[in-house]
């Protein structure tokens, strides 16, 4: 094989391998970007389904919380029946021993006591509604104050999930930006190679005369006067 042959198979192979190498290179780049965008979403969907999760616990508790609420709400009434209920009583035993020992119920003695039971069995059933609705209140509020917080539990994760998507498909999108750098420029190099080597091996020759054919170059000037060809 000759020296210029050689030279020509060495550059040839030179840039099939530049070229092959651009391309994996390329590859490896969209391969490492959507490895790092998979990352980025799933990365993204595990917060988000722990706020979700946390939503759904604290959700739980609201619903609990409701029903504490209820339920005090309802055991301060019976407390507040209760003690009307012993007023009741209380006033019918005062009636009971005044009776049996010959008293008189109009007495305004008598009165008085029944009127000072019943007031303070007025004053124990409104202390024991109005300590229950406190209580019932106060949980309600809680409620509330949990229902915010899971309202932006849930809307941290939504947040969460769509900027994860966000960011991975940013992420995909310069991987396949810069892959698309690295192909440009292997084919830039591959066609920059091709045009030297035309340049320097395949352009055609200019060395050939117009006296090929036409034997010496005295006949050739005999027919550009008009004369004939031997």
């Amino acid at each position: 094989m000759a020296g210029p042959e050689i030279a020509i198979a060495a550059q040839v192979v030179g840039t099939i391998v530049s070229f092959v190498g651009g391309m994996n290179q390329a590859s490896a780049q969209e391969d490492m970007a959507n490895y790092q965008a998979q990352v980025q979403r799933q990365q993204a969907e595990a917060s988000a389904q722990v706020a979700e999760a946390n939503a759904a616990q604290l959700k739980y508790q609201q619903g609990q919380t409701e029903k504490a609420a209820v339920a005090e709400g309802a055991a301060a009434q019976r407390e507040a029946l209760i003690e009307k209920h012993k007023a009741r009583l209380a006033q019918s035993r005062l009636s009971a021993v005044v009776g049996s020992s010959g008293g008189g119920l109009n007495d305004p003695t008598i009165q008085n006591l029944e009127s000072d039971i019943s007031a303070e069995g007025n004053y124990r059933a409104a202390n024991a509604l109005y300590s229950g609705n406190v209580s019932a209140r106060s949980l309600l509020l809680q409620s509330q104050l949990q229902g915010f917080d899971v309202a932006n539990l849930q809307q941290s994760a939504n947040i969460t999930r769509q900027t994860g998507m966000q960011a991975a498909g940013l992420t995909r999108l310069s991987g396949q930006i810069e892959a698309s750098g690295t192909r440009n420029k292997a084919y830039s190099s591959l066609l920059s190679s091709g045009s030297s080597l035309y340049s320097k091996y395949g352009a055609p020759t200019t060395t050939s005369t117009l006296s090929d054919g036409f034997g010496e170059r005295g006949d050739f000037d005999s027919v550009l006067r008009g004369g004939s060809y031997r």
